[in-house]
């Protein structure tokens, strides 16, 4: 899709900091995601292995489960991946997140750290859930599939369009520096 860039991640559960740096860089990683219970420690060192940042996930239950994410994962994660929980899954498992209950604790989110919001998107839902919880960042896998582990080109393009549609509005509706919002 013109005008999309893709960078590469290594999407990780609980490896040592040794085979996460490993893996990451056998892909030649810019983000690592870690959607394990992997201690704050532990990402910690792996931010400073490499050139990466460090995307911590958190599978929300309650809306307190971001904001533990960020106070423990936030003085060196780059971003706070956000997802909704689903039981026996660590990671991918597509729950969506209840826009109702999180989207104020999102919106919220200290400015040093990105949001990436995950879990159950769709290009016929990524509109509402932009609009709402405002992501620096939204990741997408079966949202757009036909099938699993088979992609759509034009899910994909609908996905990027609706995301897009959605986040010039709300960049819009934020206010300047001088406190004023665009009419």
């Amino acid at each position: 899709v013109q005008g999309v860039s893709a960078i590469p991640v290594a999407v990780l559960v609980d490896e040592s900091v040794g085979e996460a740096a490993r893996l990451a860089r056998s892909v030649g990683a810019r983000v690592v995601q870690l959607h394990g219970d992997e201690t704050p420690r532990m990402a910690r060192a792996l931010a400073e292995e490499g050139e990466w940042q460090v995307w911590k996930a958190v599978r929300a239950r309650d809306p307190r489960d971001v904001l533990m994410a960020v106070e423990r994962y936030g003085d060196f994660a780059a971003a706070i991946l956000v997802e909704g929980w689903k039981d026996g899954v660590s990671g991918g498992g597509g729950a969506r997140l209840d826009l109702h209950r999180f989207a104020d604790v999102l919106r919220q989110r200290p400015e040093h750290i990105q949001l990436v919001l995950a879990g159950g998107l769709t290009a016929d839902w990524v509109e509402e859930a932009v609009e709402r919880c405002a992501p620096d960042v939204v990741d997408v896998s079966s949202g757009v599939e036909v099938e699993r582990g088979r992609k759509s080109p034009e899910l994909m393009r609908r996905f990027i369009a609706n995301a897009r549609r959605a986040s010039k509005r709300v960049r819009a509706s934020e206010p300047h520096e001088t406190g004023k919002a665009d009419s």
